[in-house]
């Protein structure tokens, strides 16, 4: 008994969806050609049958009916299709066609959108993607690319460095506007040491006005000297880690002034410890 009651319960619940008769409206309006409008209805009521429903010429005797609408656009045409159950609408959607002799795949995707209800991307099937699609999915903002350079004052630690050295660093970057990043060398030297590496930077801005403090990262390669008693002095070398802290003026112009502060640590030892170079560096972004 409880079989039967759960077979009819899921009959009354289906019915709506499978098996349902529809009746199709004009997609006409003053915006579009009567061929083209027609064209549209043609298409949704052979994709109505296709998804194994009827379509009926009563709109009284339907289940459903199906309001299609053919909107230009430029050159391309946007179909706004919704499903109506009596004077409540149920459910509607609509898809972007780059050209109109891509309109069959476009309406037989609604059509079984709206039908269903559920999002045309989220029900998207093999050889369905349409061309507008296809381009959306490759639009990207632009990135100014622009050149690096900036000069400072170093501080070595763990390198028994006898005076300060200096900094030079140079960099081709990807400026996004609210993040900046780097494809990275830099150096110091002085007092017989040596920290150098090479790598990957972003800068996180924290305002797009014309003065703007950001927090920034470092990763790469590097390699540091120690001078001892031997000719090479003492080499280490491994992967760095460098977090930045600093301000940029001067945003709004073709050319950027940074003052920075800038820790890099080497993730490998010497005989005293981990090698560290501390700079303060005024660079320029051109």
């Amino acid at each position: 008994m409880r079989r039967i009651f759960f077979f009819f319960l899921f009959a009354l619940l289906s019915s709506s969806a499978f098996g349902a008769t529809f009746f199709v409206e004009s997609a006409g309006n003053s915006h579009v050609s009567e061929s083209d409008a027609a064209t549209v209805t043609q298409l949704v009521k052979a994709s109505v049958g296709e998804l194994g429903h009827e379509v009926v010429v009563e709109r009284s005797s339907a289940d459903f009916v199906l309001l299609p609408k053919l909107i230009p656009l430029g050159s391309a045409y946007v179909v706004n299709l919704e499903k109506w159950k009596g004077n409540k609408r149920v459910y509607s959607s609509k898809m972007k066609s780059t050209q109109f002799e891509n309109m069959d795949e476009v309406a037989k995707r609604l059509t079984r959108s709206v039908i269903m209800e559920v999002p045309p991307s989220g029900d998207v099937r093999v050889g369905e993607v349409t061309q507008h699609e296809s381009d959306e999915g490759q639009r990207r903002r632009p990135a100014r690319q622009i050149r690096y350079f900036a000069l400072g004052p170093a501080g070595f630690g763990n390198l028994s460095a006898s005076s300060v050295g200096v900094y030079i660093a140079g960099a081709y970057a990807f400026d996004l506007n609210e993040a900046i990043i780097r494809i990275r060398a830099e150096g110091a030297f002085g007092g017989g040491a040596l920290f150098a590496d090479f790598g990957l930077g972003a800068s996180y801005f924290f305002s797009l006005r014309d003065t703007a403090p950001f927090v920034g990262l470092d990763f790469g390669y590097g390699i540091s000297r120690m001078s001892n008693s031997s000719v090479l002095g003492e080499i280490a070398n491994g992967f760095v880690l460098a977090p930045i802290v600093g301000v940029q003026l001067m945003r709004t112009s073709s050319v950027n002034l940074e003052v920075a502060g800038r820790a890099a640590f080497l993730l490998s030892r010497n005989s005293i410890g981990n090698p560290m170079l501390f700079v303060i560096r005024v660079g320029l972004y051109f």
